[in-house]
């Protein structure tokens, strides 16, 4: 090759490594820059508690579209029941927590670790209840049986007459007994 065309390849290719130089090092002065960490924070914060890409993160930031309270309460509520599923510390299915109204009215007052905590113990406390309310009927039912099972009069009405001994009854006696009786 001649000088002449190496001189404009070799200045092309001094030019190109400068600008990649340059490029790289407006990048590294971006990239720790404070709005930038920040953006990216902002970013990173917006897709962990929404469940969202990074590109719909930063499309709600430029477009100036917040998500509501709500919205941020509730995925939080379904990250910690997803995480404490999978730890194995829920004493039912997380969806089986979302289907009962008491523990959305609950998540509304309370951090979704407590509500948890605090349907749980609810729970408990009613099965106790219906049990012990189950127990005392089954007592009560087992005292009527119990008082059922008992002799009764013929006829409540009427005092109960003592039986006659007939072993210690004298003939007259026995014959006084007959005639009364037997007149009947």
């Amino acid at each position: 090759m001649n000088k002449s065309v190496r001189k404009p390849l070799k200045e092309a290719f001094e030019e190109r490594m400068a600008l990649e130089g340059a490029v790289k090092k407006v990048r590294e002065e971006y990239e720790n820059s404070p709005e930038y960490r920040i953006g990216c924070e902002l970013i990173d914060g917006l897709t962990e508690e929404l469940g969202i890409s990074a590109e719909q993160a930063a499309e709600m930031l430029s477009a100036k579209v917040r998500p509501s309270g709500v919205d941020v309460l509730s995925s939080r509520a379904a990250a910690t029941l997803g995480e404490m599923e999978k730890q194995g510390a829920l004493k039912r299915p997380a969806k089986a927590y979302l289907e009962e109204a008491a523990f959305e009215a609950l998540l509304k007052e309370l951090p979704a670790a407590a509500a948890i905590r605090v349907f749980d113990a609810e729970n408990a406390l009613q099965q106790a209840g219906a049990q012990a309310n189950s127990e005392r009927e089954q007592e009560i039912y087992e005292m009527i049986r119990a008082q059922r099972a008992l002799p009764r009069q013929m006829k409540p009405q009427a005092p109960t007459a003592q039986s006659p001994d007939f072993g210690r009854m004298s003939s007259e006696e026995f014959e006084l007994f007959k005639k009364h009786y037997f007149s009947r």
